[in-house]
């Protein structure tokens, strides 16, 4: 593969998982229009388009516009062997014994697979295939008879091994123009495909003190970078975190989203180094404008919704869309005897979108687990989230201040009938949840770059 063209950019993001907090720095990244070569270490086989990965240049994998995820029934298996799927997963039978689990793609398309775990006669997973959203097998993991991986193998699309990676020596070989090239460890490997891809790399955004940083503090070039620090300390910076701040060869600044993590990483340095900490934040795009209405949304795969019947008695002003990928039960369904509830069994993710974009409030009071990233999603539509603290799913979106104990409902269905009484309240409640979620002005976000 080329080298790949700068377009003058002066800063490489480099990540090592696409996780939602990688995620959460990347769109405030774009938001704020900083639209860096992003390189992403691990290969997931579901990146969004533009991130580039050290697979995927030494593969040199095109995604096509007409290519699609490989559904859970056109999974290659040996003859008479049968495939069977839910909603949620699939399984590879021989004569009715699992041979194999099928994966779907979270919060992806409808039963794409993303992932196919392969058994031994004692149930143990011995090797896993992993699929690409374009349709095709890249990558294939081995374990060992304790269940420890061992090796892994990445192909292109036409099913040649381009990189191997044994996880026991920590060597990696990799065919590139028609060589191959061997690496003692993953640092040597990422600092080779760094300098093969790209031209410049005298600045680097990185949000691990793991191999991020390591990568970059072993380059031996000179420049300026920034670690966006999205974890927590102890009672003392990480050992990574003061070599950063001691070498010389590369000038880091520390910008960290969170207020109080900003705060106890600043009562513990010295003052030598406070001045190159500053507080960020974080930037959203919100699908809808914020409004109070009497829309009630929530999603569940489990009939044990904490309270529903009761806050539903008590709150008629207010309609309630309570929704799920699978079919719902009795209990659920019962619920049709209120005027203001609406079921939605087996929703398509199409229409949980038209559902968010009424909606004004999340009640986050199911069991389970969340489903298509429920809570999220109506963060993302700029809905309020309610809940109850023992069953919420995801706290990060969820203001500590709106969430109540099971045992405080009737302080949960008070709140709900003051919005209607007093509409500045519930926007007093959704300017909670954007302060526990970091979010910052553009102003604020660009000062780590003005360091």
């Amino acid at each position: 593969m080329e080298r790949i063209n700068r377009r003058g950019a002066k800063m490489i993001n480099l990540f090592e998982h696409f996780n939602p907090s990688t995620k959460a720095l990347y769109n405030t990244l774009l938001k704020a229009g900083y639209t860096h070569d992003t390189v992403v270490i691990e290969e997931d086989g579901f990146l969004p388009e533009g991130i580039i990965t050290p697979y995927q240049f030494f593969s040199n994998v095109k995604v096509y516009q007409n290519d699609k995820g490989i559904h859970f029934n056109e999974i290659e298996t040996p003859d008479f062997w049968e495939i069977e799927g839910t909603n949620t997963s699939g399984t590879i039978k021989d004569m009715g014994e699992l041979r194999a689990n099928i994966r779907f793609r979270a919060n992806f398309k409808n039963r794409i697979v993303s992932h196919v775990e392969w058994l031994d006669k004692s149930k143990q997973i011995r090797f896993i295939d992993y699929y690409h959203q374009a349709g095709f097998k890249f990558a294939t993991k081995v374990f060992d008879l304790r269940g420890v991986p061992i090796l892994q193998t990445y192909y292109d699309r036409q099913g040649n091994e381009v990189i191997y990676e044994n996880f026991v020596t920590k060597n990696i070989i990799v065919s590139y123009k028609a060589k191959e090239y061997s690496f003692v460890s993953k640092v040597e490997f990422v600092q080779f495909f760094l300098r093969e891809a790209f031209s410049q790399l005298d600045g680097f955004i990185i949000n691990s003190l793991s191999y991020p940083f390591i990568i970059v503090y072993q380059m031996g070039i000179k420049g300026k970078d920034i670690l966006f620090w999205q974890e927590n300390i102890g009672d003392d910076i990480p050992g990574n975190m003061k070599v950063m701040f001691e070498y010389d060869m590369r000038e880091f600044t520390v910008a960290i989203p969170d207020a109080l993590e900003f705060n106890r990483v600043q009562n513990v340095v010295g003052h030598d180094v406070k001045h190159r900490i500053i507080q960020s934040g974080y930037l959203y795009r919100y699908f809808k404008k914020a409004q109070f209405g009497n829309q009630v949304i929530t999603l569940t795969n489990s009939d044990q919704v904490e309270g529903i019947e009761l806050i539903v008695q008590k709150l008629p002003y207010y309609e309630f869309h309570i929704a799920a990928v699978t079919e719902m039960s009795s209990k659920l369904m019962d619920l049709n005897k209120y005027n203001n509830v609406v079921l939605y069994p087996n929703i398509k993710r199409e229409r949980v979108i038209d559902l968010y974009k009424k909606s004004n409030i999340y009640l986050d009071i199911n069991h389970g687990d969340e489903i298509l990233e429920s809570v999220k999603g109506a963060f993302d539509y700029q809905t309020l989230i309610l809940g109850f603290n023992e069953v919420a799913h995801n706290k990060e979106c969820t203001a500590p201040e709106n969430l109540y104990e099971i045992k405080q409902i009737d302080s949960l269905i008070d709140l709900l009938n003051n919005f209607e009484k007093n509409n500045n309240l519930y926007y007093e409640r959704l300017n909670l949840q954007k302060q526990h979620a970091n979010e910052v002005s553009g102003q604020q976000f660009h000062k780590a770059f003005k360091k």
